[in-house]
This record gives structure tokens, C-alpha cells and sequence, in this order.
């Protein structure tokens, strides 16, 4: 199955590598009530609105260093005080071609900066150093240091982040073709290199001063902090125990033998003596976004301090947060909502956020399921829904729908969408709304939606939207031997396609039945059959996707569109001549399906309904929907749909954000044409509405079809192991 790698090559830039912030006084005023700790205690923010453009900041205290772009291309590092938001421009110029890729910065006021210089040809990397007036004391190339003595090749490394130590001594974080650590003294000699064994984050300092490398260890399913040892030129020992989430993961030096550290939702304090890790507040309960983040500490008088920068279409939001301890029972009340999921869409959360700092009588309060381990969180989650105690909103996405719909655990949301004077069901994509819709009832939403499809050229499969196995049989015969059907397609891969997008025509949850020893699912057995094993797939190819299918040897390829550019891409890569069939179904029905993005339901036994729908409208609202994102899903709401449709018709080559890249493939997306409009509306109209697959039904099916595969069973016995195990399964979850 080929993945497609999408890249928008100018976004992309925008939002890693220029974190948003400026300096100012515009007072936005206060606000948060999160839940009480267990000492009675909540955290208060206080925003303070900014203006201007900030980017690489490093902190120092109460300062922060960053490069201030507002005046375009000629950017100066500036200082600001988090105490009283004034700031003080640092007499140092950039040299024409250079560009600031980490600042650091000590107590006395002294800076450390990377530099990259590109050229035509290279790339190089400069170590500046500053003294506390600005005034430039060292000056030196490292490229042959970062490249391992090579040229300037940027895939040999890069420099990611920057430490220093309590001795001026200079730790880089190389990434590349394979991670290390270079550690240099104060005046840039080399002392050591030590090279990263896992995936490495960042680098953080420690409040006495000592330098730690925060990477994420498979084996523990989290981070782990690593001592780099100065004296022994190594790594000491590996401290665990930091929660693995999902987010923003930030350091901040703290207490003397402390680590502060951001991840996913938490602000956490890391204990570098007992080895412990406790949570100081959560994010979301404090009006903060952690997505957001750019830099936080704590200020002389106890409160924590947070830089956050928002980037959307319709300009920036720049603010400086306060946050101050203060007892709950000083704090206005309101009621609380939970919200139950495995994963919190950065676009839910950043609206969640909003609804908490805006909404007088409610408050969503998130809790996520997992901590990295998505059976054991999800096996957790299921329980507390079945409980007598359940959230109240639930994130549906990944999650069996269908067995919450046959249980009852899901209120209809129909009739509190007919009492809100807002909303009403004609506002909507008819056929995604209907995704969770079942009997007339209305489970669950979606604010966004994909299409998911199985595409070719016209000339082999147009003029249709749907077919059956035999069908492909038909095509596949008729093409020259060695004709690929579909990309680096494995029998596992293509029967678990095949049974998860038509999981409904299996499986009857209503009625606590299944069909799996029947005819059409034995031919998709042996159908399957016919595709290499896994282990023998190769994805080494001499000709990418795009040549195979323009010279023929690659008939069909797998589509999901969450974007208009997303259709405009595949249909470029079918050179305009793409045409969507769909996966084979039993009856040549559509095989195209709608599946829904950031989907959420309410708990039957929820007593906040009026106050959970209060927030999920606030995610279908014109307001919400007409500024989403373009590559994160298409849009529920009919007239932001009909936006989204206008917008991909008036883009012009060259437009920011118009790139997307695959393999051998890269396109600049230009206008849609009113035909390739037509077809897109087309496919949304006929495909066929789906709600989420079962993941222990599907890991039933590939395990009993692996006997089958190794001819060590006929697809009968097969089919009839799985007929068996999966009855049971619906039996005892019925």
C-alpha cells in the first residue's frame, strides 16, 4: 500500500521553524478555573496580548531571547522581559545570507548563536558567541564538525538545538543520517562527541546547570532524560519515568536539581535526585494551549510565565500568560464536562480551549486514554463508557461505534441539534452527516471528513462507482503478465482493506450476528491469496508510482482525500485522467467510503448534554469550519465545503503552501478545473458513509487467515475458525 508523504514545503517551514511572538502591552484580560488539585489549588491565567513576529527563542530566567522578524529580512535579536513585557533590541547584525537557527542564553546576559549560511552549492554552520553587550567574541565554522569532517551536505547533518552548561561548555544536537551530541568547550573547541541510540527530542538544562539529552525510548514506551558527562565524555545514567503524550514536548530549567517539562497537556517537574516525575498543572485546565507553547519558566514571585504563538489563516495571536496558585474556593465555579479520547486533535483542543475561556457556565475537562499503549488505554476507556459513571463527550474516532450504538451508550444528537437556533441539519454535507446516523437517529459528528477510495485510469475503470472481485479478476487478466494491481500490495494488507472498509457488510451489531463462513467473504479469502506475503514485499523500486502508472505497470492506486489538494494530486498523478472506482465490493456497490475526522458522540447517560453540545456546535459553526485548516479534512458544513471548493479554484502556481511531494512525484497544485469540482462532488454523493472499523475483529481475521496463506487450511476452514471466534467476540460484547 503506498503512503502518500505530503509536504507543504513553505507551511511546513512557517510553522516549525518561526514560533510566532512579539512584545507589547495590550492586556487581554484573565481568566482559567482548571479542576482542583489535590491540595485545593488551581491555577489562574492572566493573558497579556503581543505584537510583532518572534522566532528561536531561548530563555534565561525571566528573559527571553528571540529573533524579531517583524521588519522582514532584516531581523535583530531582541530581549524581553517577562516581568514587564519591555524589550531591548541586542546590537548584533546578521551578515547577508546568514539565518538564526538556535539562540541560547546564560545568567549574565552572554549569548550563544548557530548560524546557517546557504549557497548554491552548500550549506555551512557558524558558532557565535556574544558577550552581555551584544559585542561578537567568537566567530567559527563547525560544518566539518557537524558533518563528521564531510562538505556542507545537508542530509550529512544538522544542527537541531543548542546547551550550555554551567561551565560555558557548548552542546549541539546533531540530526541527520544519524544522531549525536557534539560538545564543545567556551572558547568552540571540540571536547567530545557522543552519539544518540534512540529517537532524540531535544536537549534540556537542569537549574545547577548540567546538561541532559531528552529522547524517546522504544523499549520503555516514553522519554527518558541522559546525563551527558562532561568528565566522562559519555552518557550517565538514563532517568525514566517521564509520561509519554501526545503534543508539544518543551524543557525549562527550574530548581537546582529540577527539570520543568511540557508534554502533551502536562507541565511536569522532574526530580533529578529522587528520580521522580509529578505533574505541577495541566495546560488545558489553565486556558493555555500546549500546542502553542514556545518557551515557559517561573518568575522571581512564584508564577509560572508561558509564551504561546497561534498561527491560523486569518493572522496571529501573540500572548504572554501568567499563571498564579490560587485556592479553588476564590475561584468562580462552573460546570464540568469531560471529554474522554485516545488522542486530542490539536483543532479540538485549540477550541476547547476557547469554549473553557469564553463559556460562563461550562467546562471541558480532558482526559486521554493511553500514555503511549493505545490497546491497554483504549481496553481502559471502554470500560469507564460502559460504566455508571461515564464522560461526557467521547471522541468516536478508531473506536467501534457500532457496538456503542447496539448498547445504547450514545444519545442521539438530532433533537439537541433541532433546539439550537444556530444550527440545523440542512446546514450539512447530507451524505457525512450521515456517517453516524443510524434509523433516523444521529450518534455521533464529525466537523470534518475524508474520502477514501481506490482510483485509476478512465480507460480501465471509468464510467462506474463500484465492482466486485471478479471484476478486478477481469482487469488484472487482461493486462500483461507482471501488471501490478496495486503498490506494494501483500495478501494481508489486501484482505485486511478489503474486510475493514466493509466491515458492515460482515458484521451485525444489532443483531448480534456475523457472516464471515459465507461466499463473498471466501472469495475475498482467496482473492487475497493471489498477493505475495508480507515478508516478501519489496519497496525498493527502480521507477516510482508515478512512472508505473503513466507506462501501465501499476493499475490502481490507493487515494485518501483530506484535502481538495488532495485530489487535485492524485488526479495529476493519473495525468488527469484519474478515474474513482472504489474497492471491489460483494454486490459492485460503491467501494468508496467516508470516514470521519475529529468525530465526537454523547454519553446516553450524561447528564451535560445541553452543555456537551454547547461545545461540539462551536466545532460546526461557520466560524469554526470556514477557517479549517485545508489539509486536515473537508469541511461538514455545506457552505465551507462550497468555500474550500471556490478557494482550490482560484489558486494560482506558486501560491504558499502549494506543494505536495510523493516518491518520484512532485506537484505544484494549480486551479481546479470545474470538471475536477464535479468529480470530487460526485465522489463525496455516492460514496458510501462508514463509521469506524473494529480492531479486535480485524486482528481475529488476519491471525485465523494466516494458516489459510501457509496452506495449512482451506479458505473453509478458515472462514469458518473466524465465523466461530468472531460470534463469541460479538456475543460477549453484545
Amino acid at each position: 500500500m503506498n503512503t502518500l508523504k505530503r509536504f507543504l514545503a513553505m507551511c511546513l517551514c512557517l510553522c516549525m521553524l518561526m514560533p510566532i511572538a512579539g512584545c507589547g502591552s495590550k492586556d487581554s484580560g484573565a481568566a482559567g478555573s482548571g479542576a482542583a488539585a489535590a491540595d485545593g489549588f488551581v491555577y489562574t491565567a492572566e493573558f497579556k496580548e503581543l505584537t510583532g513576529s518572534i522566532g528561536n527563542v531561548g530563555t534565561a530566567g525571566s528573559r527571553l531571547y528571540y529573533l524579531d522578524w517583524s521588519g522582514g529580512e532584516n531581523s535583530v535579536i531582541k530581549c524581553l522581559d517577562m516581568n514587564t513585557l519591555t524589550s531591548e533590541e541586542i546590537p548584533f547584525a546578521l551578515q547577508e545570507q546568514e539565518s538564526v537557527s538556535s539562540i541560547q542564553a546564560l545568567e549574565d546576559g552572554s549569548l550563544a548563536l548557530l548560524l546557517s549560511i546557504w549557497s548554491e552549492n552548500d550549506q555551512r554552520f557558524l558558532l557565535v558567541k556574544l558577550d552581555a553587550a551584544g559585542t561578537e567574541n567568537l566567530r567559527q565554522d563547525i560544518t566539518q564538525l557537524v558533518n563528521g569532517g564531510g562538505s556542507g551536505d545537508m542530509m550529512s547533518g544538522y544542527p537541531q538545538s543548542m546547551q550550555i552548561d554551567a561551565d560555558g561548555n557548548i552542546y549541539i544536537l546533531v540530526s541527520g543520517m544519524e544522531e549525536k551530541v557534539l560538545v564543545l568547550d567556551a572558547q568552540g573547541s571540540q571536547l567530545f562527541e557522543v552519539a544518540s541510540q534512540g529517537w532524540s527530542h531535544g536537549m534540556c538544562r537542569s537549574g545547577d546547570g548540567r546538561v541532559f539529552l531528552l529522547s524517546y525510548d522504544d523499549s520503555e514506551s516514553g522519554y527518558v532524560l541522559q546525563y551527558i558527562d562532561p568528565k566522562a565524555k559519555g552518557f550517565g545514567e538514563s532517568l525514566k519515568g517521564i509520561p509519554d503524550a501526545n503534543g508539544n514536548v518543551l524543557c525549562s530549567a527550574a530548581g537546582e536539581k529540577e527539570i520543568w517539562i511540557s508534554c502533551g497537556n502536562s507541565l511536569y517537574r522532574y526530580d533529578l535526585e529522587a528520580k521522580t516525575c509529578e505533574q505541577i498543572l495541566n495546560w488545558i485546565n489553565s486556558d493555555v494551549n500546549s500546542d502553542q507553547l514556545q518557551a515557559f519558566g517561573q518568575l522571581e514571585d512564584g508564577r509560572i510565565f508561558a509564551l504561546t504563538s497561534d498561527y491560523t489563516q486569518t493572522g496571529q495571536t501573540l500572548e504572554a500568560v501568567y499563571l498564579t496558585k490560587t485556592p479553588a474556593s476564590e475561584v468562580k465555579q462552573k460546570t464540568v464536562i469531560t471529554y474522554a479520547t485516545m488522542y486530542l486533535d490539536y483543532n479540538v483542543r485549540a477550541q476547547l480551549i476557547r469554549f473553557n475561556k469564553t463559556n460562563d457556565t461550562w467546562r471541558i475537562e480532558v482526559k486521554e486514554y493511553g500514555n503511549g499503549n493505545y490497546e491497554d488505554g483504549l481496553a481502559q476507556l471502554n470500560s469507564d463508557i460502559v460504566s455508571g459513571n461515564p464522560p461526557d463527550l467521547i471522541n468516536l474516532s478508531n473506536m467501534n461505534v457500532e457496538n456503542y450504538i447496539s448498547k445504547g451508550i450514545l444519545a442521539d444528537l438530532y433533537p439537541l441539534m433541532e433546539q439550537d437556533s444556530t444550527l440545523k441539519k440542512e446546514d450539512f454535507v447530507e451524505n457525512a452527516l450521515r456517517i453516524y446516523e443510524q434509523d433516523g437517529k444521529l450518534y455521533g459528528i464529525c466537523p470534518t471528513f475524508t474520502v477514501m477510495s481506490l482510483a485509476g485510469k478512465a480507460e480501465d475503470v471509468g464510467g462506474r462507482d463500484g465492482w466486485t472481485v471478479a471484476d478486478v479478476q477481469s482487469l488484472l487478466a487482461s493486462k500483461p503478465a507482471g501488471t501490478e494491481l496495486i503498490e506494494y500490495a501483500s495478501r494481508e494488507g489486501i484482505l485486511s482493506i478489503l474486510v475493514s472498509m466493509g466491515l458492515d457488510s460482515y458484521v451485525d451489531w444489532a443483531a448480534g450476528s456475523c457472516s464471515f463462513n459465507s461466499e463473498e467473504f471466501l472469495a475475498l479469502l482467496e482473492f487475497a491469496s493471489q498477493f505475495p506475503a508480507q515478508e516478501t514485499v519489496t519497496y525498493e523500486d527502480s521507477e516510482g508510482t508515478y512512472e508505473k502508472i503513466k507506462e501501465g505497470k501499476l493499475l490502481l492506486d490507493e487515494i485518501s482525500v483530506y484535502s481538495i489538494q488532495d485530489y487535485l494530486y492524485h488526479d495529476a498523478v493519473f495525468e488527469g485522467q484519474m478515474a474513482c472506482i472504489g474497492f471491489p465490493t460483494n454486490d459492485g456497490s460503491t467501494g468508496s467510503y467516508l470516514n470521519g475526522t475529529q468525530s465526537l458522540g454523547i454519553a446516553e447517560k450524561s447528564p451535560h448534554k445541553d452543555g456537551a453540545w454547547a461545545f461540539i456546535s462551536t466545532l460546526l459553526s461557520e466560524e469554526y469550519q470556514d477557517a479549517l485548516d485545508t489539509m486536515n479534512g473537508l469541511a461538514l458544513r455545506a457552505s465551507s465545503l462550497e468555500k474550500q471548493y471556490a478557494k482550490a479554484m482560484e489558486q494560482k502556481e506558486g501560491d504558499f503552501g502549494a506543494i505536495i511531494s510523493s516518491g518520484d512525484f512532485t506537484y505544484e497544485v494549480k486551479a481546479a478545473t470545474q470538471e475536477q469540482i464535479d468529480a470530487l462532488r460526485h465522489l463525496i454523493d455516492t460514496a458510501r458513509p462508514t463509521k469506524n472499523t473494529d480492531t479486535e475483529i480485524m486482528n481475529i481475521i488476519t491471525e485465523e487467515a494466516g494458516p489459510y496463506f501457509a496452506g495449512q487450511k482451506t479458505a473453509q476452514e478458515a472462514a469458518d475458525i473466524i465465523q466461530s471466534r468472531v460470534q463469541i467476540y460479538i456475543s460477549e460484547n453484545q
